[in-house]
Parts: structure tokens; C-alpha cells; sequence
């Protein structure tokens, strides 16, 4: 019985130091960790106008208009698209026609379809040597040559007459 008696006087004791060392010495500080701030997310408006000014090839801009018209941010993804084109960019020319193209006419982006807007597009990258120009242009060509409401008023003796080869 003592064992116990003195088992106790032991935990008690013990108990007392610690706590007394603890509350003495202070509690321990917690780890300091060093958290960089994340930078304000680049509103698209302000990434359209850095790409303006930085994006000479037009393919960060052709990548804008996915991203703004997923956004829901429509003019944005317009005036994205229209920049890469004015720099000669041919896969947002490509894009942008094939969206007027009765074919695979896209009505989120385009109000109607236009297989001459299309067809004109498609020749004009077709003369500069542009493959997938050139079979999209014999495509709405076949097509526009069975008729059809999609096709009424095409100029198929202007885009489908000849050959594109110089």
C-alpha cells in the first residue's frame, strides 16, 4: 500500500513540475511560416489589353476568346479574337469562318450563317498556301452547288471556279 501511497506522491509531484515549468518558461511559439500573398487574379479585360500590347502572333488572344467566351465575358472574347485577326493570325481567320459556315456554323458566336463570308475567308488563306483553307473551300463549294436554303445568293463562280494554285 505505500507503493501506492508513494506512486501518487510521485504523479502529483510530477504533475506540478511540469506545470510549473511549463507556465515558468513560457508557452512555445508556433512555427512561423512565411505565406507569399497570391498576386490579384488579371481580370480579363486587363489581360485583353496586355495582349494587345504584347501578343504579336495573335495566339495568346485566339486563347483569350476561349477563355472569356467560357467566362461568359462576350465582348471580351470578341474584341480577343478581332485583335489576333488584325494580326494575320490564320487560325482565328479559320475559326471565325468556319463559325459562319453553314457546315458547322456555330449560332453562340455568329448571329447567321454566311457560306460567302466563309468561302471568302477560306479562299483568301487557301491562295497563301493554307491546307485546311483550301479542303473547307472545296467543302462549302460541293455543298453550296446542291442548293439548299443555307446557300441561297453563294457565289460559287467567284470561290469555286479555277484553281488556287499560282
Amino acid at each position: 500500500m505505500w507503493v501506492y501511497a508513494l506512486l501518487l506522491v510521485l504523479l502529483v509531484a510530477g504533475g506540478i513540475g511540469g506545470l510549473y515549468a511549463h507556465y515558468r518558461n513560457g508557452p512555445t511559439p508556433p512555427e512561423q511560416t512565411h505565406v507569399t500573398p497570391t498576386p490579384p487574379r488579371e481580370s480579363l479585360a486587363d489581360k485583353l489589353a496586355r495582349l494587345k500590347r504584347d501578343d504579336r502572333a495573335g495566339n495568346d488572344l485566339l486563347a483569350l476568346n476561349d477563355e472569356a467566351f467560357q467566362a461568359g465575358d462576350r465582348a471580351v472574347a470578341q474584341q480577343a479574337i478581332d485583335a489576333a485577326i488584325e494580326l494575320g493570325n490564320e487560325s482565328a481567320k479559320l475559326r471565325v469562318a468556319r463559325w459562319y459556315d453553314p457546315s458547322s456554323f456555330d449560332p453562340q458566336r455568329v448571329q447567321s450563317k454566311d457560306a460567302n463570308k466563309a468561302a471568302r475567308t477560306y479562299f483568301e488563306l487557301g491562295m497563301g498556301g493554307n491546307q485546311e483553307a483550301r479542303t473547307r473551300l472545296a467543302a462549302i463549294c460541293q455543298a453550296g452547288r446542291g442548293g439548299g436554303a443555307d446557300y441561297q445568293g453563294f457565289f460559287e463562280t467567284t470561290y469555286c471556279q479555277g484553281s488556287l494554285d499560282p
